[in-house]
């Protein structure tokens, strides 16, 4: 095994956070950098690169856990779902790909981190980084799907919602979960692993959604009886982790992934094989010796030759050796790329991560992905022979790094490809987006808190305002209702007196036909006869007075009051004659206008479920403003007043379980331009001091807010103007069956 530990399995580069921050960012921090994982270091170390104290690990398995639940990811920090028992390694066990090997098959874990010996935290080793390392194709060559697969896999048909697949993620402790046309059949439609449910979850989506909307098209899969190497290179091109396994019938039969690739390659097999590599690479070697032995008595002949060029050469390297940018020579082969050349230069970081950056844009001319594209920039710098500027992205050591190209023809078949680091660049971009992203958040919550703040002063003016009206009208009631009570409860005795007078009268009359001349007087004075046939009409005339008058009081208290906090179902008919009633001495005529006709069309048979003060309320605003409108046109009209009928037309009826109430009058039209503010707060066409502007306002929010109905208007030239209110007759209850609190209206 000497020639794997030259190689390192580890990677330097980790994704690392403090254990304060909330799981939301957590995710954000792994979909930007694109990793499976995230190591929690203790804060109080973390400023300190050479001492991080590793104390947990996130991964995508723990997020489908927290989605399973539904927690609210901005409310819960990293350390209270962090994983804290930990398998490590240490650095001079990494040495040994043997060790991380038993220690990932004993474990099925998916991370090893590497630690020193005081648990500070220095690397990471995945599967995907041994595999890079070893590679007995030979192996692979020689085993088949069947052998290395797992058989018991968990399916789920497309009807099945995101969240019901994350919980049986979780409850399964599965990676990925296949979905099949039917449970039955078993014929696989795709795959989702955990890393789609972090990236759908991290753009904020519904979870109740079907997982069809997840699924890649097309899907990936092999034979059960294909060689692990045909399914190793599809993972490889496709850059993928899990293949789904079907039979000649297409079939579901398994799952294969690249754990289960590394577990299937045994340490003797690869012992043998590289045994075998080692005698191979000997006798190549001797070969090579002897080869060489010819080759140096070529070399004195050119040595003359290579003096005069190490001069140039040199200067070259050095020009080379100065850049910090990364340089390719391509040459191209017909219509493919054939080699490409790395040249040296100065690095400027660490070697080995400046190496694997030059070694993953050569790979990036033979991927099936970026190959097109690629050959599409240097064959167009040779066509039109002048440099090709081309922007590009690589994945290197689970970061993203942008690079700038410039492609240079040299040759007929052969450019320079030189590629300048512009991640910085790129960064700061980024960050100027999300900048610009929360300060257009911020303005968007300015905005929101302008409108809150808005229909608060509103609800203030409201409050206070019906505050007052209904002490005033409280009071007034109270006031009335003292001195009504008095006269109604003297009204009977009243009348019993009257009575019981008259009956003596006539007793007097019956015993003493002939009275005195004085009587005889005072009777012809007074009329007693009429007295005594009209006094009890007067009495009735004053009880049904009294009657009227209470009936009144128990009205303006009725609107003085406040709505309890739940609906009633109500008659819509009794409330609007009652506001009728309340408006009666503005209905009656007036010296400048006749009385005001009001005519009903009720065919609301059905009880409507609101709260009867604000609907009243909505009810004696509009009739209100009829009652002006119709005034306003009598006071500019030039017609004579015996031939103007002004009416107020109510009408209601059932609409698809809603009950609607139109109310029109013949009064003054409301101008178009006018129509689409009326309902604004403070919008008003009165002069000031006589309007407020709230009225309508308070009408759309009571009917829109409070009852989930609607309110409109319509007015044209020639036609009646119109409000017509929609309410439902059965009002929606909330999720936990409760109604809205009014206050918050």
């Amino acid at each position: 095994m000497v020639g794997y530990v030259k190689r390192s399995v580890v990677n330097h580069h980790v994704l690392t956070a403090t254990p304060n921050i909330t799981v939301f960012e957590a995710l954000s921090l792994m979909s930007y950098n694109r990793s499976d994982y995230l190591f929690i270091v203790n804060q109080n170390q973390a400023s300190n690169a050479s001492a991080r104290k590793l104390i947990g690990i996130f991964t995508e398995r723990d997020f489908v856990r927290l989605a399973a639940k539904q927690i609210n990811l901005n409310s819960i920090t990293i350390d209270n779902v962090m994983n804290q028992k930990i398998v490590t390694i240490t650095e001079r066990e990494s040495q040994d790909i043997f060790i991380a090997l038993t220690k990932f098959r004993n474990h099925k874990i998916h991370h090893l981190p590497v630690v020193d010996n005081e648990n500070n935290l220095i690397g990471v080793i995945t599967p995907q980084s041994i595999r890079e390392i070893i590679q007995p194709l030979d192996l692979l060559r020689q085993k088949r799907v069947s052998e290395v697969m797992t058989p018991n896999v968990v399916s789920l048909t497309a009807n099945t919602s995101i969240l019901e697949l994350t919980q049986i993620m979780a409850q399964q402790q599965v990676s990925c979960v296949v979905i099949v046309e039917d449970i039955v059949t078993q014929i696989p439609l795709g795959i989702i692993t955990e890393h789609d449910i972090v990236e759908f979850c991290n753009q904020t989506l519904d979870l109740t959604i079907k997982v069809s909307k997840l699924i890649k098209i097309p899907v990936l899969s092999v034979k059960a009886f294909d060689l692990m190497w045909n399914a190793n290179k599809i993972m490889q091109t496709r850059q993928v982790q899990h293949l789904i396994v079907t039979d000649e019938k297409n079939y579901l039969v398994g799952l294969i992934t690249q754990a289960k690739i590394l577990e299937a390659i045994n340490y003797v097999e690869i012992l043998q094989t590289v045994e075998t590599l080692q005698d191979i690479v000997e006798e190549q070697t001797s070969e090579l010796n002897k080869l060489n032995k010819q080759l140096l008595h070529e070399v004195k002949h050119r040595k003359l030759y290579e003096a005069k060029l190490r001069s140039s050469e040199e200067q070259m390297r050095a020009l080379f050796e100065a850049m910090s940018d990364i340089i390719l020579l391509v040459n191209i082969d017909g219509a493919k790329v054939g080699t490409v050349q790395i040249l040296p230069t100065y690095y400027g970081y660490e070697e080995e991560f400046k190496i694997n950056l030059a070694t993953e844009m050569v790979e990036c001319f033979h991927q099936q992905q970026t190959a097109p594209l690629w050959l599409e920039k240097v064959s167009e710098a040779l066509r039109k022979k002048q440099i090709i500027n081309f922007d590009y992205s690589l994945q290197c050591d689970n970061s993203e790094r942008w690079f700038s190209a410039n492609i240079s023809p040299i040759a007929e078949n052969k450019v320079l490809w030189v590629a300048r680091d512009i991640s910085r660049h790129k960064y700061l971009e980024v960050a100027l987006q999300i900048s610009e992203t929360q300060e257009r958040q911020k303005a968007q919550q300015l905005e929101v808190a302008l409108t809150e703040l808005k229909r608060a002063e509103v609800k203030l003016i409201l409050d206070e305002k019906m505050a007052s009206l209904g002490r005033m009208v409280g009071g007034i009631a109270h006031e009335i209702n003292n001195p009504n009570n008095f006269i109604y409860a003297n009204i009977q005795p009243a009348n019993e007196y009257a009575q019981e007078l008259l009956n003596l009268v006539k007793l007097y009359q019956l015993h003493y036909p002939q009275p005195v001349p004085e009587i005889s007087q005072q009777q012809a004075a007074i009329d007693l006869e009429y007295i005594s046939q009209d006094f009890p009409k007067l009495l009735g005339s004053i009880q049904e007075g009294a009657e009227r008058i209470s009936k009144i009081v128990k009205l303006l208290q009725a609107f003085s009051s406040t709505d309890s906090p739940k609906y009633k179902k109500i008659n819509i008919h009794e409330s609007i004659d009652s506001v009728i009633q309340l408006l009666q001495h503005r209905l009656q005529a007036q010296p400048h206008r006749p009385s005001i006709q009001i005519i009903k069309e009720y065919n609301l048979k059905a009880s409507v479920e609101c709260y009867p003060g604000q609907i009243t309320q909505v009810f004696i605003s509009i009739i209100a403003n009829a009652i002006d409108a119709i005034e306003e046109k009598i006071k500019t009209s030039t017609v004579e007043l015996q031939t103007i009928h002004p009416y107020i037309r109510i009408l209601t009826q059932v609409t698809n379980k809603h009950a609607v109430i139109r109310i029109s009058n013949n009064g003054a039209i409301i101008k178009s331009e006018i129509i689409s503010k009326i309902f604004d707060p403070f919008f008003t066409t009165k002069a000031p001091g006589q309007g407020t502007g709230l009225g309508l306002s308070i009408c759309y929010k009571i009917i829109s807010d409070a009852h989930h109905g609607q309110i409109s208007c319509h007015s044209a030239l020639g036609q009646d103007t119109e409000f017509v209110i929609s309410l439902p007759i059965q009002q929606r209850r909330l999720g936990g069956g409760t109604e809205p609190n009014i206050e918050n209206l």
